[in-house]
């Protein structure tokens, strides 16, 4: 009698059991389930289908095992996975999705397929690999000023949110009339930096100033103007020829007066006459606020310009050369050029002033030709112009034909 059976026969099936006649060969076979494979007979064979020789009764018993699978998760940005490792083919794997902090669970991807939930089963029906989608949390700081309209915030790197292990560095400014006291959690330096893991939400804290002083800027006319910058914002007020402005016992003001086409400002004086600022300093306009109120004056000074007045050529001069006439301001006069005086300086002349010249039309045995000056060309006897710069005028004369 050959008995061929499984050792387990939910892993698979034999054939070939039978009553043979001895010396017979007979082919005996096993067929691993679903999930299963053959490992091997009860004598150590290792063929699933094979000759056996009957020489009385004998029973093979075929061995099976379950499929090992490999289920995988690769390393990402975010977190990681539980639940990876060797599976029997039909067994349930359960992945467990684990965030970092400041990382939120997105979805998982198996062979281009999005699955939903942190905890995800399935059947393992072969080698699979499953990856955890992390996405960065955002988060965003609210700064608010306590009172409201007591101050404001600046920031060189803001940002309308920040992801997590982020920094961000504010500023609490003050306006006019207020001071800086402290941030809500007790830190009193207005500039600080956040390492962003949450939601920020903190005050910052502002008190008037009480020890307040004014300053007032005289100025030569109504004309001038003179901003005065206290923490970026301007808190100068005019009316007339004054400029006043209030603030805090140790401010740092800083003046930015206009200086009109003309004029140069050279230096602010204080109600005692000392100077608190000279124009050779080079160095903006500032003045410190301090225990009591204050007059400032700002000193201008007229520029003062050359002209000068010439012809070319200059190796025709005669006693009876013709003669310029050079009007300044209104005021007429005579010119007339000789090799001891080719050209006449007029000096000390304000800006503005106006000019009239006029230049014969005959010098020697020359006629005039037209004016070449600091202020433009002109071919005309007569040229006027305003005196903004040291002026050179030249009156040009050619041969005469004639």
């Amino acid at each position: 009698r050959l008995t061929v059976k499984p050792f387990n026969q939910n892993q698979g099936a034999c054939t070939g059991s039978g009553n043979y006649a001895l010396g017979t060969t007979v082919q005996i076979t096993a067929s691993p389930k679903q999930n299963h494979f053959f490992k091997e007979w009860d004598d150590g064979d290792t063929n699933s289908t094979r000759d056996v020789v009957i020489n009385g009764n004998r029973t093979y018993v075929a061995h099976f095992t379950y499929k090992e699978q490999v289920v995988t998760s690769p390393s990402v940005s975010g977190g990681y996975a539980t639940g990876g490792g060797t599976y029997r083919s039909g067994d349930v794997a359960t992945m467990q999705a684990i965030a970092q902090p400041g990382w939120r669970f997105s979805h998982w991807l198996a062979d281009g397929v999005i699955y939903e939930g942190e905890k995800y089963s399935f059947v393992v029906t072969g080698d699979t690999t499953i990856i955890p989608v992390f996405t960065p949390n955002t988060y965003t700081v609210y700064l608010t000023p306590s009172p409201m309209g007591g101050g404001y915030f600046t920031s060189s790197n803001q940002q309308p949110s920040y992801e997590y292990g982020d920094t961000v560095t504010y500023t609490a400014i003050p306006v006019y009339g207020y001071e800086f006291v402290s941030w809500d959690d007790g830190v009193t330096t207005p500039q600080r930096t956040f390492t962003i893991t949450a939601n920020v939400r903190m005050n910052a804290v502002f008190a008037t100033k009480t020890a307040s002083h004014t300053v007032t800027i005289v100025l030569p006319d109504s004309s001038y103007v003179c901003p005065v910058y206290y923490n970026g914002q301007d808190i100068g007020y005019k009316q007339n020829t004054t400029v006043t402005a209030t603030a805090p016992e140790g401010a740092i003001l800083r003046l930015d007066p206009a200086t009109p086409d003309g004029q140069v400002l050279v230096s602010v004086t204080d109600s005692d006459s000392n100077v608190v600022w000279s124009s050779t300093s080079r160095e903006a306009i500032e003045y410190t606020v301090g225990d009591s109120d204050e007059e400032l004056t700002l000193n201008y000074q007229n520029l003062e310009y050359d002209l000068r007045v010439t012809l070319q050529p200059t190796n025709q001069y005669t006693l009876n050369s013709g003669m310029f006439n050079v009007s300044i301001d209104g005021n007429g006069s005579y010119y007339q050029p000789t090799q001891q005086e080719p050209m006449r300086l007029y000096s000390g002349l304000a800006y503005g002033t106006p000019i009239v010249l006029t230049a014969p039309l005959y010098m020697g045995s020359y006629i005039f030709s037209h004016w070449v000056t600091d202020v433009g060309s002109f071919g005309t006897y007569t040229v006027s112009f305003g005196m903004v710069k040291d002026i050179k005028c030249i009156a040009v004369y050619s041969e005469n034909a004639i």
